[in-house]
This record gives C-alpha cells, structure tokens and sequence, in this order.
C-alpha cells in the first residue's frame, strides 16, 4: 500500500482529496478474459490469491497508517468483489465496523443479502453502511 500523490489512481479518488488521505492497494487482479475462460475453480482460486493481496494491504494500512481514524472503502468492479469480501471476513460483527464511514462498492454486483450486519446507505448523512 502507498500513500498517493500526482497519479492516475489520485484521480479516481478526486472526491475524497481534500477530505482524506488516500491509500490504495497494490493487488494482483484478475484480467476479464481469464475470468471468461477459466474453470469456476480457476477463477475462484485466482480470485483468492488476489483477495489475499487486498487483505494484506488492509493489515499494512491499520497497522502503519490509520492511527485509529475513521475510514472509507472505496471500490471499483473487481476491488468492489475483494471489498465486499473483506468487509465479511474482517469488518462485520468487529471493532472496525465502528470506525468504517462507508463502504462505496461502484461497479460490482451488490446483492441485498451481501452482509449480515451492515445495513445499506439509504441517506446522505447515514454511517457505518454500503453503497453499491
């Protein structure tokens, strides 16, 4: 994970620049055409190891940058599924469900029973929930 600065992933996050300090992940994703062609179990143990990288990630980030602040998750298509994921395995029903602000899960397929415990956004002023 890195602290960004002038770069196209800064851009992405335009919203949150003066807000907040950004972090992204550095993660080894899956190309669509490989998801495409490969066996269920292909992709679903290729999806793994790239979840594994965000996981990671996330671990770097609390334990070297967040300082205890409140934070978002900011997602788009594939991060949106290892974001969803990540918020099951180690957000729901913990002590950073407290300290999420949001979860912004863009371009992935949010279904109504993707978690048990976080409700979903439903106004500008709501805490702690999804958007998707």
């Amino acid at each position: 994970m890195r602290q960004l600065s002038d770069s196209a992933a800064s851009d992405q996050f335009s919203a949150f620049n003066g807000t907040c300090k950004i972090y992204s992940p550095i993660y080894r994703q899956v190309h669509a055409g490989a998801i495409l062609r490969a066996s269920q179990e292909g992709v679903e143990a290729t999806l793994e190891v790239a979840y594994s990288d965000v996981e990671r990630a996330f671990d770097y980030y609390l334990d070297n940058y967040n300082q205890g602040r409140p934070f978002y998750l900011v997602s788009q298509s594939q991060g949106s599924w290892h974001l969803e994921e990540l918020i099951r395995q180690r957000i729901e029903g913990t002590a950073l469900a407290g300290s999420l602000v949001a979860a912004y899960l863009i371009g992935g397929a949010l279904r109504t029973d993707s978690f048990t415990e976080m409700p979903y956004c439903n106004d500008a002023q709501d805490t702690g929930c999804a958007v998707g």
